[in-house]
């Protein structure tokens, strides 16, 4: 009781001093405030009673008693205030040093990595593993050091993801030091002995590796369950990386998976080893619109045989006329072949018009196998292209000069082979001008078949499938797994996570008059809830740029005929929502017609038709709903125009989920 009482009369004695001092504190302040206003009330009687001498007054009294400086103005509490602040930002400028000093050494591991994989040079890659090594161990030391040290041992959110991105640091270093060494001995060996010989893909490399893979890849499995045995980060922007980190490394261990049990051990079979591959090409224009692409010029074939790649002759459209056609369904055939202005009949040249690559592929092979009844050859796929991946292939390959003497570049195939040549070259030479460019791409590759020359190649092709310049779609079901994960068999919106508007234009005058249609659109969101439905305002504008004057000089094969309207761009254009979705609220301008509601196989759509005179420019507005389920930005898939990029601009962005 004593105790209590002598520690309850402390604290009150306590209480008294800090009571004490602020009385003194307010007592100080309060004399300081009536001699302020004892100043005050004295100009204010002198101003009232003679203006010009109080004011007079007020002057000297000014001047006699001029203002202490700032540092004297300032009372204790303030240097208290200005003291702990400079504490602390010494304290964060320590940390963010650190921070920095961190990051610089996982850059640099990161850089170096970077540079030596598109060198292509395996032998350059396996030199800076000591770097990446190096690199990682710096950054995992100075993380358990310092300020960084210090910020872990402190309780709760921050203290618990400091820890935890100690010790994912020290798995990045664990990486280098296990899994990674395990890859590039890969990959060394695999390259030690030529994967190209004598004009045949070797394949015996990569099966003889298949043990060393499965010993990296469990590796990579143990790593990989390591770092989801961390405890999740709780501060969201470290979450985020966390959840990243996590999701690129099953992703991994899931590739890895797949070569082991389905890529390495059909490759013998996929390469012609055990019976010649063959899959046709199907050579398209965008300058005459099809949904998947453009209408068929030409067909060609590239066939594989123990290991060696053979372009096969390409075919004008017009040999397959009597090879049957593509199936419609009662919705297809009204609105594409009942209704005018073309009628279309879904021959060859029209097989792309459906937006699903799969159905593509399938409706050509009938037409395959009808041409090749006397001399049947099984068909095992069928890949769509048109002149942009050609103009890939040259820019990775080098320029390519035609009988003629034109010189092909990278910059320029495209519109060679989509409208100069149609003014230039006769109709009856224009497949061979295809095939010629084809032949002379691959017998350079196999030439110079190496990864730095793939990469080359590899870098655009992404471009290239998410755009409709290049599909593809194998009849053999583990090798069109691999397709499909490539991005490279493209459909109408289906999937409701990663939502998309489709556009897909189809020209009806038979002319090659959408090379000159620009075609922009633009996507802004209109809501940034953060869960999943989201609104967007879609526009999207077309401009005939063809010069009128222009028109009347160039062929009507270019041009199309009087009938449809000389140098008249017209397309019948369908506007799919995203898969669980919904589109609407149409607005048009210029010659623009307001789209209707219809349906093709049960997808739900907008259609409308389209006449540009050269120089006129229509536009549609829309509003899209997104799938409760959209983890991603929309995106807009449309029939591919003359150009890599298709030119979408994105006015305002925001996360979802």
């Amino acid at each position: 009781m004593s105790d209590d009482k002598d520690k309850g009369n402390r604290a009150q004695d306590t209480e008294t001093s800090a009571d004490d001092a602020l009385t003194d504190g307010m007592a100080a302040d309060g004399a300081a405030g009536a001699a302020d206003n004892t100043d005050t009330a004295t100009a204010d009687t002198a101003t009232e009673g003679t203006p010009g001498d109080g004011a007079d007054m007020a002057d000297d009294t000014a001047a006699a008693a001029p203002r202490a400086p700032w540092y004297r103005r300032i009372r204790w509490w303030g240097w208290t205030l200005i003291g702990v602040a400079v504490v602390i930002l010494g304290l964060l400028g320590a940390f963010a040093v650190q921070a920095l000093m961190i990051k610089q050494h996982e850059e640099r591991a990161i850089v170096a990595v970077v540079d030596a994989a598109k060198s292509g040079d395996m032998a350059r890659v396996g030199a800076v593993v000591p770097v990446l090594q190096q690199e990682t161990a710096a950054a995992a030391q100075l993380s358990r050091s310092g300020m960084w040290a210090a910020a872990a041992a402190l309780p709760g959110a921050v203290g618990h993801d400091m820890r935890t991105i100690q010790d994912l640091l020290d798995l990045v270093h664990e990486a280098s030091v296990q899994a990674v060494p395990q890859y590039v001995d890969i990959g060394k060996a695999v390259l030690a002995d030529k994967l190209v010989n004598d004009g045949h893909v070797e394949v015996r490399p990569i099966v003889d590796e298949l043990p060393a893979i499965r010993k990296a890849t469990e590796s990579l499995r143990l790593l990989t369950a390591e770092y989801n045995a961390l405890d999740r980060p709780r501060i969201g922007a470290i979450a985020g990386y966390y959840d990243m980190g996590s999701n690129a490394l099953q992703e991994a261990v899931k590739y890895s998976d797949m070569a082991i049990d389905d890529i390495i051990p059909n490759l013998s079979e996929w390469f012609g080893y055990q019976g010649t591959q063959t899959y046709a090409v199907l050579a398209m224009t965008p300058a005459e619109a099809r949904a998947s692409g453009g209408l068929v010029g030409s067909i060609g074939s590239v066939s594989l045989t123990d290991g060696k790649i053979t372009v096969g002759e390409f075919e004008p459209n017009t040999a397959y006329w009597h090879d049957g056609k593509a199936f419609m369904d009662i919705d297809e055939k009204r609105i594409y072949h009942e209704d005018g202005p073309l009628h279309m009949t879904y021959d060859v040249r029209d097989v792309t018009n459906y937006p699903d690559t799969e159905r593509v592929a399938k409706e050509f092979r009938a037409m395959w196998n009808k041409h090749h009844e006397k001399d049947p050859v099984s068909l095992d796929g069928v890949v769509l292209v048109d002149p942009v991946v050609v103009q890939t292939l040259v820019k990775a390959l080098g320029d390519v000069t035609l009988p003629d003497g034109t010189v092909l570049t990278g910059s320029n195939t495209a519109d060679f082979l989509m409208n100069t040549i149609y003014i230039d070259v006769d109709v009856e030479e224009q497949n061979e001008y295809f095939g010629e460019v084809a032949k002379v791409c691959i017998k350079r590759l196999m030439a110079n078949f190496d990864v730095a020359t793939l990469a080359k190649i590899g870098q655009d092709i992404p471009a290239l499938a998410k755009n409709r310049h290049l599909a593809m779609y194998s009849f053999e079901p583990e090798l069109q797994q691999l397709v499909q994960l490539a991005g490279l068999t493209a459909a109408e919106p289906r999937d409701k996570t990663y939502p998309a508007v489709g556009i897909y234009l189809t020209e009806v005058n038979p002319s090659k008059m959408d090379w000159y249609v620009k075609r922009t659109v633009t996507v802004e969101q209109l809501t940034c809830s953060g869960e999943g439905r989201q609104q967007y305002h879609v526009t999207l504008t077309m401009t005939n740029t063809l010069d009128e004057r222009e028109a009347y000089r160039l062929n009507g094969y270019l041009v199309g005929e009087e009938a449809y309207g000389v140098g008249a761009a017209y397309d019948r254009i369908l506007f799919y929502p995203p898969a669980g979705g919904s589109i609407g609220n149409f607005t048009v301008s210029g010659p623009a017609s307001l789209p209707v509601s219809d349906a093709i196989k049960r997808h739900y759509l907008f259609r409308t038709l389209l006449r540009l005179q050269p120089g006129e420019t229509a536009a549609y507005e829309f509003d899209v709903t997104t799938s409760q389920y959209a983890a991603h930005q929309l995106q807009i898939d449309q029939t591919p125009t003359r150009e890599l990029e298709p030119d979408v601009t994105y006015v305002k962005k925001c996360s979802v989920n």
